[in-house]
């Protein structure tokens, strides 16, 4: 049972913020004071929703409409679900047993046996029970405040009439059934994704023998392994062929594994209170990291958007070389073997499935694709040591032009770069300038910032260590022939402000992939054992390969 809510709360953390709206609204619903549905039903019904099994209950749902239509005659099936109380099969056996003792003619279909009413059509019978009932109220309550009561009370309405029958019956729910595959597809995962995931948590939860899986259980031999496995199945439940597929799979696992987590935390929140000792939460505290988290974009997105995009601070190659630790999060450090894996044995791969594409067997594609001088896990490697080379004197260039134009996020990216530097020579100007006491100063006010830049100009006779950087950083500017940096024009504002756009964007990119690399020198901490590693690796995923396509180890 534990696996089965692990799965539950994930289906749960899947939904977008407005579906999972509409069905909390239809948990708090309220009769008289009373809930109109127990906790446990509303749990039913999300996960029905969640895992896209809704169209039998929705065929349910029509036939049940369609007899309180005929039963409550003008009252119709309004004051079945609506002009009642809470939501009960107790109470729906009473209203249908009151209702069918004097039944107007339209109802004379129907009749009940006590534990579920009966209709009889012309092409066949249907059976509900009491018991059902409420379930069936819920899912119309969410159908009613996710498409709408019209779209819901039409698809009936056409197949209410004089031939009523199951046929009818059922292309209103094959009606509604549609619009709520239509409402449900940005806001939900597809099928395909889910069955995806389910064969993915169902290998995992086998192999903790925990009943739970937590983000922090997947790790770099579970990706191996459940590639090694499922890679090779015909009848999978999902297309496991690559390893990247595999990698970027548990990078989204991870996530929606601690969506879910999240969610679980936010359905018995703390209280909002600055009073730390009783167990509360600074509200200060809950705005900062509320508009912090508004104000985040994907930094690669920045680089590459107005008004970032006018300066190029990484070519194709480069950002090609880091855009998947940066779509990882952090599984990136998690799980740093199988990035390392999906970069440099997913080339390979790609370059085998090309191959095939132009038609050669599959023996002859692995053996084309086994190529000695192949991107190795030292290469990748240098390759990132470079990348982070290029990052850094980029972000030097990006000082010197924001500091030359004067703009308050220079400031920034210095403390960014260094962190640690030794500005309290600056500390008398500064204080001057800002008129306060004490020993601290806000570097945000226009007056300060303006004598910043004033001193560090002539930092290098007081302050030598801003000296020293300042020199740097015009040294990489002067080196720097990417468009933008060449031919600045200080007085140009949307150029400042794509270089102050782009150089946060970078900061927090340099930021990513510099964790990463330090992530990879505790796993292996020199070439060596790169090498080592590398050589295993390629014996291992070749064997596999040749399994693949070749058809035999």
């Amino acid at each position: 049972m534990a696996g089965i809510a692990t799965l539950e709360r994930l289906s749960r953390a899947e939904m977008d913020g407005e579906l999972a709206a509409t069905l909390d609204a239809v948990g708090e619903a309220t009769v008289r004071g009373q809930l109109k549905y127990p906790p446990r039903l509303h749990g039913k019904l999300a996960r029905a929703i969640a895992c896209r099994a809704y169209a039998g209950p929705i065929f349910e749902l029509t036939h049940l409409m369609a007899a309180a239509q005929c039963v409550f005659g003008d009252r119709g099936y309004e004051s079945l679900f609506w002009d009642q109380g809470p939501a009960t099969a107790e109470r729906f056996r009473q209203d249908f047993e009151r209702a069918l003792t004097n039944p107007p003619g339209a109802a004379d279909h129907i009749h009940s046996d006590g534990t579920a009413i009966h209709a009889a059509y012309a092409d066949g019978a249907f059976t509900l029970t009491y018991a059902r009932m409420p379930f069936l109220s819920a899912m119309l309550d969410f159908l009613v405040a996710a498409l709408g009561y019209g779209a819901v009370d039409d698809a009936l309405r056409d197949a209410l009439g004089p031939r009523l029958s199951r046929a009818t019956l059922a292309r209103a729910a094959n009606r509604i059934t549609r619009s709520l595959y239509a409402y449900l597809k940005p806001r939900l995962p597809t099928a395909q994704a889910q069955r995806k995931c389910r064969s993915l948590m169902a290998f995992l939860l086998a192999r903790t023998k925990k009943g739970t899986v937590r983000p922090e259980d997947l790790d770099d031999d579970d990706a191996f392994d459940f590639w090694q496995a499922e890679s090779v199945k015909a009848d999978g439940a999902g297309d496991w062929k690559t390893f990247r597929t595999v990698f970027r799979a548990f990078v989204h696992l991870r996530e929606a594994l601690r969506a879910a987590a999240d969610h679980e935390a936010l359905a018995c929140p703390l209280p909002i209170d600055p009073e730390r000792d009783a167990g509360g939460v600074d509200p200060g505290q809950v705005m900062a990291a509320c508009a912090a988290f508004a104000r985040r974009k994907d930094p690669l997105e920045v680089l590459g958007s107005a008004p970032a995009k006018a300066i190029k601070f990484l070519n194709r190659r480069e950002t090609d070389g880091i855009s998947l630790i940066m779509d990882s999060g952090d599984a990136a450090l998690a799980m740093p073997l199988s990035l390392l894996r999906a970069e440099v044995f997913g080339a390979v791969q790609a370059g085998i499935s090309q191959c095939l594409r132009r038609g050669d067997d599959g023996r002859a594609a692995v053996a084309r694709s086994c190529d000695p001088d192949d991107e190795s896990y030292c290469g990748r490697v240098e390759m990132l040591d470079e990348t982070l080379a290029h990052m850094e004197k980029a972000l030097h260039a990006a000082y010197h032009v924001l500091a030359k134009a004067r703009h308050g996020d220079a400031i920034a990216l210095l403390l960014g770069l260094n962190p640690n530097m030794d500005l309290r020579p600056l500390a008398p100007a500064l204080a001057a300038t800002a008129r306060v006491r004490g020993n601290v100063v806000a570097l945000g006010a226009q007056a300060v910032r303006d004598e910043f830049f004033a001193q560090a100009a002539i930092a290098p006779a007081h302050c030598p260590e801003l000296g020293a950087f300042v020199a740097r950083c015009a040294r990489a500017h002067r080196r720097m022939a990417r468009k933008g940096f060449t031919g600045f024009d200080a007085g140009d504002p949307e150029i400042v402000e794509g270089f102050a756009a782009g150089a946060g964007a970078l900061l927090r990119i340099r930021d990513a992939v510099a964790r990463y690399r330090a992530r990879l020198d505790r796993l292996m901490p020199d070439a060596g054992d790169r090498d080592r590693r590398y050589r295993a690796d390629r014996g291992l995923f070749f064997t596999q390969f040749r399994i693949l396509y070749g058809g035999t180890p």
